[in-house]
């Protein structure tokens, strides 16, 4: 495979896997209602369809840089809300 139809196979699979990651923090959020849950799902979806729209319109576009604050930005939102999800469930 050459490398351009593989980066992009590569990051096709980035997007649809940052997406279902999100709709598996929507889940969790529906069942919950934990702001943090929310809040790592609308990020997750987000940096999904961002990476999905970059590879469809400009593929050979140097994302590196935006990397930089993006990912960071996931591992906090995606900590906080599996911290959310160890928290018992407040009594309604």
């Amino acid at each position: 495979m050459a490398p351009t139809v593989l980066s992009i196979a590569l990051f096709g699979f980035v997007a649809v896997a940052a997406v279902i990651i999100g709709l598996l923090f929507a889940w969790a959020w529906h069942r919950r209602r934990r702001w943090p849950l929310l809040l790592a799902s609308v990020l997750w979806i987000g940096y999904g369809l961002w990476q999905a729209g970059v590879q469809w319109l400009a593929p050979e576009a140097d994302i590196g840089g935006g990397l930089l604050l993006v990912y960071p930005l996931l591992l906090l939102a995606t900590a906080l809300a599996l911290l959310g999800l160890r928290r018992p469930r407040a009594p309604r």
